[in-house]
């Protein structure tokens, strides 16, 4: 769209738990024989790098290299209040709410997830550093996240 048409439209943005979101990360593009190889986060190209280890190679190199990394704040095209904020662990209502809007119905949520990290899961098992690195890596996420969660 052009930048006036962008202006005028009906903006959705979905947000994900930063913790979660950052344990996934590391499941997903950390455990991954391609990503091992390229970056050797563990020190040799062929060792799973540990959740700190993630973390702090993201945080002193690589935090912009791959936008699955960045903050989900800097993707977002303009002022967070401009966009209607959902949270992906309540995305079915917020998808009824947004296509009821947007296109006046609303047929269901498929799921096929292809690929799951445990994240949640994980994110019970994450050390006090390992805590702290996410926290200083995704500060305005968590803010951000925080504050819309508490007003939904």
């Amino acid at each position: 769209p052009s930048a006036r048409e962008f202006e005028n439209a009906y903006k959705f943005v979905v947000l994900r738990e930063p913790v979660v979101r950052a344990v996934s990360a590391w499941r997903n593009k950390g455990h991954s024989k391609v990503f091992i190889r390229k970056h050797r986060y563990a020190g040799d190209d062929s060792t799973v790098p540990t959740l700190e280890q993630f973390l702090t190679a993201l945080r002193d190199n690589d935090y912009f290299q791959n936008a699955h990394f960045l903050p989900q704040t800097d993707m977002i095209p303009g002022p967070l209040d401009d966009f209607e904020v959902g949270m992906l662990d309540q995305l079915e209502p917020f998808l009824e709410k947004v296509c009821t809007k947007a296109i006046g119905n609303y047929g269901g949520l498929k799921s096929d997830r292809k690929v799951a990290t445990d994240a949640r899961k994980r994110v019970l098992e994450i050390s006090d550093r390992e805590r702290a690195l996410i926290e200083e890596l995704y500060a305005k996420d968590i803010q951000v996240y925080e504050n819309y969660r508490n007003t939904n």
